[in-house]
């Protein structure tokens, strides 16, 4: 395992970007056109391999890109294995523009069957991102993939059959054929649900599973025609495609892995009979592996979970080949002892890149990433490698401080004689073979009185919140932290209603006591010196509901099956609570979403007209 995780940090230093935990690209509005109205959000690890390959990993229907970097694992197995992920999300409806989805689904039937084409709508926005990325990063243009869950299973799959001559692989997950429809109905019937996201009834179908309706589905060469009518005829190699789907799915048949199998076999010019059946990646017997030959090269293959519902699988642990985290809001996540991130990077290729010569592996120990410095800076790295270190050099932005031949590596310099602001420090360590690898951090120098960094981590801003909250606070001085003050700001001005004298750095206040509506909470970090210096953040966040959110708000949990919609009317919904058939009210159907989901158990009630 140890020379498996060297051969993943076979990593060189790169240009035009920067080391950046996951975060929204704040320029791609004004750096592309972006046609289908998508934000974009990135992982970018530390360590990137000299030419990186690039993941864009789409999430489903009522969930955000932040939901699925934390539930998928594809931002840790970045960090490990130096590739870059995008995370694109989908934005609210515009129905002047046609973009966006009341549900936070990308409309890979097409807005309402409008800007499917190939280079518009969300497509062509996708394809966007990934020249963001090219302008910016050393991306291995060979090896671009893409993957999603349910309708970013549904993009997936679009994607692949419209560009294949750009991504090397793919994975739908609960995903569905490319143009399976072009209407709502139609999209409902390739799912196998109502249009209250009920799974079908009648022949051949299942209790409690979706049942996607007979005339979806289509031969081979239909489904492969479909793709070549709206690719421009495109006769080259089409990606390698792994289809993941679990068998009890009740809002996406699993018939539709056989349809996504039979699309992409046939464009593959291969049959549709397995050449290798009844297998498992991990020897697990919750899952079946089977595989498409093209010659001897696998070009697709299908993996049933066997009593799964909708979602993703994971296998929560530290193991190599673990990973994945279940039981956040609005997950659809399920431990299955399968962690599917990670045999799809594997069965991609991602993971099988051994050069001859194992590279070092380098890290910067101190400063930390993110660290806020003045004076005096003790710089630490720790470097090793199988054939010996033969140098480490230690940058800061363009200026080499030291060519260090002997551990400990390391240097100082004097930040005062620099300018304030953030730098990059950068270490490269050289083996004997002259292969290299690089690490570095982010730093922010100032010359002056440190003020404490402070930044709230939880809840999210924005958030929608009830109950007894605990707010926590990230606070770090060279100083030392004295104590953190919590204030609430209200119509009567600001009140504290919490201190915190040592870590962790949190409060807890019982937001039910407030009015329903808009709420701000500002953290006051006083640090340990005789100065006293302080910094402060604010966090937003709301309370209660307004009529904008009740419809959605509602369908979350119609969706998740804790609310059943009674009403026949889709202008119109009237939700009950399950089980106890509690009434929630009826609304007049808005366009809009929720950002933040709701709590389990907790409902919007009222009438909302």
């Amino acid at each position: 395992m140890f020379r498996r995780l060297i051969l993943a940090l076979s990593l060189l230093a790169f240009g035009g970007g920067s080391a950046q935990a996951f975060q929204q690209v704040s320029d791609f509005n004004q750096a592309k056109s972006n046609p289908g109205n998508l934000k974009m959000y990135t992982h970018v690890p530390q360590t990137l391999r000299e030419k990186a390959p690039l993941v864009l990993a789409l999430h489903g229907c009522t969930q955000s890109a932040s939901t699925y970097h934390k539930e998928s694992g594809w931002s840790e197995l970045a960090d490990r294995h130096g590739f870059l992920v995008v995370y694109p999300e989908q934005n609210s409806e515009n129905k002047t523009a046609q973009t966006g989805n009341p549900y936070n689904c990308f409309n890979w039937a097409g807005y309402y069957g409008a800007r499917m084409a190939k280079g518009d709508g969300e497509n062509a926005s996708v394809m966007q991102m990934i020249e963001y990325m090219q302008e910016r990063y050393p991306v291995d243009a060979d090896k671009i993939y893409i993957t999603g869950l349910s309708a970013g299973g549904g993009l997936t799959s679009m994607m692949l059959a419209l560009y294949p001559d750009v991504f090397a692989g793919g994975a739908p997950m609960a995903g569905l054929p490319y143009h399976c429809a072009n209407t709502v109905d139609d999209a409902y019937a390739c799912m196998g649900v109502t249009s209250s996201f009920q799974p079908r009834t009648g022949a051949g179908c299942e209790s409690g599973e979706a049942c996607m309706a007979p005339d979806r589905k289509r031969s081979p060469q239909a489904w492969a025609q479909l793709a070549r009518d709206n690719n421009g005829g495109y006769s080259g190699n089409y990606p390698r495609v792994l289809i993941w789907q679990g068998d009890k799915d009740q809002y996406v048949d699993d018939d539709n892995a056989v349809e996504i199998m039979k699309q992409f076999t046939a464009l593959h010019g291969t049959d549709q009979t397995a050449d290798v059946t009844g297998q498992s990646f991990n020897g697990d017997s919750k899952h079946v592996y089977r595989e498409y030959l093209k010659g001897d090269r696998p070009v697709v293959g299908v993996v049933d979970v066997l009593g799964m519902k909708h979602g993703i699988t994971i296998d929560e642990g530290t193991g190599e080949d673990q990973g994945g985290k279940a039981g956040l809001a609005m997950s659809y996540t399920h431990d299955f002892d399968v962690f599917s991130s990670y045999y799809t990077a594997k069965w991609w290729g991602l993971l099988d890149t051994q050069p001859e010569n194992d590279r070092p592996v380098v890290r910067i120990e101190s400063p930390t990433d993110g660290a806020h410095l003045s004076g005096t800076v003790e710089v630490s790295v720790s470097a090793t490698d199988d054939d010996g270190i033969a140098r480490v050099d230690i940058w800061l932005g363009d200026e080499l401080l030291i060519s260090d031949i002997s551990a400990p590596y390391g240097t100082e310099f004097n930040a005062g004689t620099l300018a304030d602001g953030e730098h990059v420090l950068r270490a490269v360590a050289v083996d004997a073979s002259a292969d290299a690898v690089s690490s570095e951090v982010q730093l922010t120098f100032s010359t002056g009185n440190d003020s404490p960094a402070l930044r709230f981590t939880s809840p999210e801003e924005g958030a929608h919140l009830s109950g007894t909250v605990t707010f926590s606070v990230d606070a770090s001085d060279r100083d030392g932290i004295a104590r953190v003050a919590f204030y609430l700001q209200g119509s009567n001005g600001e009140q504290p209603f919490a201190v915190a004298d040592s870590a962790p750095w949190q409060a807890t206040l019982d937001v039910a006591t407030l009015a329903d509506g808009q709420h701000t909470v500002r953290a006051e970090a006083v640090d340990a010196s005789a100065e006293q210096r302080t910094s402060s953040t604010t966090l937003s966040f709301r309370t209660g509901f307004d009529c904008q959110e009740w419809t959605t708000y509602n369908y979350y949990h119609a969706l998740a099956g804790r609310a059943r919609n009674v009403s026949l009317l889709w202008w119109s919904p009237e939700y009950r609570v399950l089980g106890s058939d509690e009434a929630l009210g009826r609304s007049s159907w808005i366009q809009t979403t929720v950002r933040n989901t709701p709590n389990e158990g907790e409902f919007a009630k009222g009438s909302c007209r």
